[in-house]
């Protein structure tokens, strides 16, 4: 479903990527792991178009996106998550739903003004759903909250749910669980798991928690320096040599046991 080639990035002198690469096979949950500073989110930016390459290509189910602004990339399926939640702060947790979701007939003078009818039903579909899946992100109790009065655990889940509600093939996820208790890390994991196996979506994650990864992913890529070092199987990759000397190398206090 995704594949990056040889994507190189530079901000002034610092070079955030030396051609990191990386495939996802669709319905699999991939995650993308490295020490602090290893480019993760840099690659993000340039897949998900918020930030342009200096070379290299990103395709997405067998079509070059590279060039796309970010919200044509969006539009053809491809949606993430940041660090930082950016939610209208200033609008409830249902009315951030309902702004999610695609081809809405009343956004546009003709159909606002003649198609009322059309307008109203789709608003009971796009209702319906908003608040299924909040319920499922256990957020449904809080749908006529401020967004801006949710903790910041619930901001990261309530910007999964408007991603979920514009039905996106592939979602990219930066740290979802920072911020997050540990129940709702859990719940989180499942929510995941239910919406590869039952919503058929594909997943690419950045995560620094070794057994979030360990415990949803198909496949682990690893970024060092901008560049891809190693990519397997969890359980290959938390025994494989390179990545344990990058890990240890980049922070003296890391230690082999903050893998396991």
């Amino acid at each position: 479903m995704l594949v990056v080639k040889e994507i190189h990035k530079s901000f002034g002198g610092v070079k955030a990527l030396r051609g990191a690469s990386l495939k996802v096979e669709r319905g699999s949950i991939v995650g993308l792991i490295g020490p602090n500073g290893s480019g993760k989110t840099t690659l993000f930016n340039v897949i998900s178009g918020f930030c342009p390459k200096d070379s290299g290509q990103v395709h997405f189910k067998g079509e070059r996106i590279d060039h796309l602004p970010s919200y044509e990339i969006a539009m053809r399926g491809l949606s993430r998550t940041f660090q930082t939640s950016r939610v209208p702060r200033g609008m409830t947790v249902l009315e951030n739903m309902l702004l999610a979701y695609k081809g809405q007939i009343g956004e546009g003078v003709f159909g606002a003004l003649f198609r009322g009818g059309r307008t109203s039903k789709q608003e009971k579909v796009n209702l319906k759903k908003a608040l299924s899946i909040l319920e499922l992100l256990g957020l449904r109790n809080s749908r006529d909250e401020y967004a801006g009065d949710l903790s910041g655990g619930q901001q990261r889940l309530l910007s999964l749910s408007r991603i979920l509600a514009s039905s996106p093939e592939l979602i990219l996820l930066d740290e979802p669980t920072a911020g997050i208790n540990l129940t709702l890390v859990t719940e989180l994991l499942k929510l995941i798991k239910h919406f590869q196996v039952e919503e058929s979506k594909t997943f690419l994650i950045v995560e620094h928690n070794m057994r979030v990864i360990s415990e949803i992913c198909d496949m682990v890529c690893v970024l060092v320096s901008g560049k891809d070092i190693a990519c397997g199987e969890p359980e290959k990759i938390q025994k494989d040599e390179r990545v344990l000397k990058a890990y240890l190398g980049a922070v003296q206090r890391d230690s082999k046991e903050d893998l396991e």
